[in-house]
């Protein structure tokens, strides 16, 4: 366990497989879920910065910027989607099937682009914040690769790049345990990464949800593990089979802990999906 909770915490959003940072001044009480996704524009916020493992293995970088636009208004999203590869969920490689994109109007409607398996998807009318949610799901309702849903600053016009988790993986990840799971297809897998300002896995880190019964998986370098109660050596944290609306989903309040002081995250979650989202507890 680190000494005491560093004083800031980062959210990193999939503005591509580089990463697209956004500020959390996690000491303001009055944003909603203690985190404070700042507006873009405060020192610091907004920078990106090359991390997660790229198509086929090899290490990513940010994308050049295509579209942007003012929080509050509308924008257009474009890039390609990929899939998971691991049950890090880190490595991915392309994905050659049809898929469907879909995002926030506006309005609060859902907007819908579709995917090719090779051109990349133009998804229009998306309202434009720095605290959005990007989702894709694929076509082929048989398929084993999931809807999932991603953090996704919309103003920043950077291309994006959209990995979908894999069923027969969550479902693989969920019977290891001392106490085996089955997928409820109908509840929602929430994947929370912790990292450090390098990058680096962040162990020492305690999660918990308004359910005191709710089951969390940690993986420690090599398995995940059950019985553990605080991130390991992947900085890896599980909640399987959340309660959650249709998609496109909702959000609910997940806490995350080092020593004695707190914070709440708000994660979206949607039935039949997976969301996949990486926090950065920077000092």
């Amino acid at each position: 366990m680190m000494p005491g909770m560093r004083g800031v915490v980062w959210t990193l959003l999939a503005t591509g497989i580089g990463w697209g940072l956004v500020l959390g001044c996690a000491e303001d009480p009055d944003r909603p879920g203690g985190v404070d996704p700042c507006a873009g524009d405060a020192e610091g916020c907004g920078n990106p910065q090359t991390g997660e493992n790229g198509a086929g293995g090899s290490a990513g970088s940010t994308s050049s910027p295509s579209l942007s636009a003012g929080a509050g208004g509308e924008t257009a999203l474009t890039g390609t989607v990929l899939e998971y590869t691991d049950d890090q969920f880190l490595y991915v490689t392309e994905f050659a099937g049809e898929a469907e994109v879909f995002a926030d109007g506006p309005n609060g409607e859902t907007v819908l682009a579709a995917y090719d398996g090779a051109n990349a998807f133009l998804l229009e009318d998306v309202l434009a914040t720095h605290w959005g949610w990007v989702g894709v799901q694929p076509v082929d309702s048989a398929s084993d690769l999931l809807p999932t849903l991603h953090p996704v600053d919309t103003t920043s016009g950077g291309a994006l790049e959209l990995p979908m988790a894999r069923a027969s993986v969550v479902e693989l990840i969920l019977r290891v345990g001392t106490s085996p799971l089955e997928r409820d297809v109908g509840a929602a897998q929430l994947v929370l990464r912790f990292v450090d300002e390098s990058g680096l896995a962040l162990p020492g880190i305690t999660v918990e949800t308004s359910d005191p019964t709710q089951p969390i998986l940690f993986r420690d370098g090599s398995n995940w593990s059950d019985t553990d109660t605080e991130t390991l050596a992947d900085g890896l944290a599980l909640l399987p089979n959340l309660a959650a609306f249709e998609l496109p989903g909702g959000t609910i309040p997940v806490t995350f802990s080092e020593g004695t002081e707190s914070f709440v995250l708000q994660p979206r979650v949607a039935q039949g999906a997976v969301t996949v989202m990486t926090v950065l507890v920077a000092p």
